[in-house]
């Protein structure tokens, strides 16, 4: 892990007289936004062994400092499963916490949850990717992501932080320039992220399960 006193070279420079302390909050806030809204921190979760007639499954952070956003992808004994927004689930089924099944569809009422439907009848492997983002106690932030979007986040960051008023380190012109640049970022990487690991409508043809 990286810690958030590894921006600094990036961005203490630009910010006379500003204390560590605050840097590091708004470091960690836009390191989640960025995250939130980029899906650019992915990671392979553990297998998880599903029960029978449990349909709601928690999710464990698969490494320190981050925990689930998002489940990107999923599979039911290796073969994928289409995500499913609850309302749509609910639309399409109004027992469906009772109708059994093999799943082929998941969905998220929260962020550290996934729920299966149909409900499973027997035991599957459930494999998924996931988005991570830091969590709000977060010391610093994965190397890998340090490496791909140090700049990225720093730019955010100064772009906040100048724009507070009468601060010694306010400046408004620079907190418009930086703001440009983190927003074309977060473009720039969400169609990148699209591009190697297409993400997958959330409205799907729903087949009924009897």
């Amino acid at each position: 892990m990286k810690t958030w006193s590894q921006f600094y070279d990036f961005v203490l420079p630009e910010l006379p007289g500003v204390d560590t302390p605050l840097v590091d909050i708004f470091l960690r806030n836009t390191a989640i936004d960025f995250c939130e809204e980029t899906w650019s921190l992915m990671a392979d979760m553990d297998t998880i062994s599903t029960v029978a007639a449990v349909y709601e499954y928690d999710l464990d952070s698969p490494e320190s400092g981050v925990e689930v956003f998002a489940i990107k992808k999923a599979w039911i004994d290796s073969a994928p499963i289409d995500p499913i927004s609850m309302d749509d689930l609910w639309a399409a089924s109004t027992d469906w916490k009772t109708s059994s099944g093999k799943p082929s569809y998941f969905a998220q009422q929260e962020a550290f949850k996934v729920l299966l439907y149909a409900v499973p009848d027997a035991v599957y492997s459930l494999d998924l990717t996931a988005t991570l983002r830091p969590t709000t106690t977060a010391l610093g932030v994965p190397d890998r992501f340090f490496a791909d979007y140090r700049r990225q986040v720093s730019w955010g960051t100064m772009a906040a932080l100048m724009a507070q008023p009468a601060k010694p380190w306010s400046n408004p012109d620079r907190s418009a320039y930086y703001r440009k640049e983190y927003e074309a970022a977060l473009t720039k990487s969400t169609v990148l992220t699209n591009r190697a690991r297409s993400r997958a409508a959330l409205q799907v043809t729903f087949r009924n399960f009897l």
